[in-house]
Formats: structure tokens, C-alpha cells, sequence
């Protein structure tokens, strides 16, 4: 997949860029596709988790998903307001 002149195109056209939550995020430009990258990138956790490091779905799910806070943001909540998201994030992990 490597090798494959798409995959290579759409990894070389990622951006990183303040997304609306002010968190930033690694996209493909307005009109592009990033289908490939994804791929690639979610295959590389994996294998790394596989190796020792570790692939964190929090952190993953935070950075892709503009409706959850970062992690900055989430430290000037409240308790309550805490649980909540954490729950979130737990029911996004289970896939429910």
C-alpha cells in the first residue's frame, strides 16, 4: 500500500489545522480525500501497539471527533460535566 502513487498523494496532501473546537486535526484539503492515509495510519498504531507503544482510542476519537473536548479544555469543567464526557468516550470505545 506503501507503494501505491494514491496513498502516497493523499499522505503527502495532509494538512494540520485548527478545527472550529480550536483542536487541532490532520486533514485532507477541502475537496480531497484521505481514505488511504487513514488506512495507513491505523495500520501503523496498530502495529505499533503490537510492538510496545500503544494506540489510544481516547486520544484518536478526541482528535476526530470535534464534539468532544480536548483533553485542556476538559480540565476547566466540572466534575459532572467530566463523567459525562468520559461516559462519551467509553460508549464510542464499546461502539455503541
Amino acid at each position: 500500500m506503501l507503494d501505491d502513487k494514491k496513498s502516497i498523494r493523499e499522505l503527502f496532501s495532509l494538512e494540520w489545522r485548527t478545527g472550529f473546537a480550536g483542536k487541532d486535526r490532520i486533514d485532507a484539503p477541502p475537496g480531497l480525500h484521505e481514505d488511504s492515509a487513514n488506512v495507513i495510519a491505523g495500520l501503523t498504531s496498530i502495529v505499533r501497539e503490537g510492538l510496545g507503544g500503544g494506540f489510544n482510542m481516547e486520544i484518536w476519537l478526541r482528535a476526530h471527533d470535534d464534539t468532544l473536548p480536548s483533553l485542556a479544555e476538559e480540565k476547566l469543567m466540572t466534575q459532572e460535566q467530566r463523567d459525562h464526557v468520559r461516559k462519551r468516550i467509553a460508549a464510542m470505545v464499546k461502539g455503541n
